[in-house]
């Protein structure tokens, strides 16, 4: 994804252009600034449920990250609803800064992409109860002179969490150099407590149940039979996820494991720990 301009935190807010997502909640329209987003993954049905669920404890579940339901932030969905809600077509935001993802925003409509123009709030709209105000960074005045009401969204703080997120373990097993630090890194970021192993057999040797393990397949793929063979058989609810790294994509994803990823890939770290299911 191409970065959109900067926009001016300071000062009196000038005229520019930008691309902006433009979404529609309880007759009013909204924008986020795209400068901000990270991903932008289409949601819907029993997954946007499900998103809206997690959103009420305040962690996207397998990640550590925080989850923000926009619409509950701005006041327009009751809080603790989510359950008796009836899913619809929405939209998971993963927001960041420099492609790092800091936290994540469930939409309850689908966004549009589209060029705007941004100003200051308009002086007859500056004391009206909007919701939300804090959040209120000016006006995004679309094609045809349209106008939605821009929305900033603090990178990091995207959500107050009900209560510390889980800690989850993982290993990561490559040989050590840069790329292995880097995943480590990675998953340090999303909240996990994380190992570093350059002997394969670690999984089995280390005596720890770790909850994710990731394998460097160009290093280890062909010896995963015999060092991963019990750990693969094991009924999924007993045995930690099972992901690959390779340096090129398209690689196959060998019997057990539950993707194939390349190596320092955030985005796709990210949806794959979003699956709520494990290989069969």
């Amino acid at each position: 994804m191409t970065d959109a301009p900067q926009r001016s935190t300071a000062g009196p807010m000038k005229n520019s252009r930008t691309e902006v997502l433009v979404f529609a909640l309880d007759g009013m329209r909204f924008a986020l600034s795209y400068e901000s987003v990270v991903e932008l993954l289409p949601v819907d049905g029993e997954r946007w449920q499900s998103l809206a669920l997690m959103a009420e404890a305040g962690t996207l579940k397998g990640t550590g990250l925080p989850l923000m339901r926009l619409a509950a932030r701005l006041g327009l969905a009751r809080a603790g609803q989510a359950r008796r809600e009836p899913g619809r077509a929405g939209a998971l935001l993963l927001v960041g800064q420099a492609g790092r993802v800091r936290g994540t925003v469930l939409l309850d409509a689908e966004p549009i992409l589209e060029s705007a123009e941004i100003v200051p709030l308009p002086a007859n709209l500056s004391g009206a109860a909007l919701p939300a105000v804090d959040m209120i960074a000016g006006m995004a005045v679309l094609a045809g002179g349209t106008r939605a009401i821009l929305l900033h969204l603090p990178i990091g703080i995207a959500a107050t969490r009900s209560k510390p997120a889980e800690r989850l373990r993982a290993l990561v097993v490559a040989p050590a150099g840069e790329a292995c630090e880097r995943q480590g890194i990675a998953l340090r970021e999303l909240g996990y407590d994380v190992s570093l192993a350059d002997d394969p057999r670690a999984p089995a040797l280390s005596g720890r149940r770790y909850d994710i393990v990731i394998v460097d397949l160009d290093a280890y793929g062909a010896a995963l039979d015999r060092l991963f063979g019990s750990t693969r058989a094991a009924a999924p609810a007993d045995r930690p996820r099972l992901l690959g790294i390779a340096r090129r994509a398209g690689a196959v994803v060998p019997p057990g494991f539950d993707a194939v990823l390349v190596a320092g890939d955030m985005r796709g770290l990210v949806r794959v720990l979003m699956r709520g299911t494990r290989a069969a």
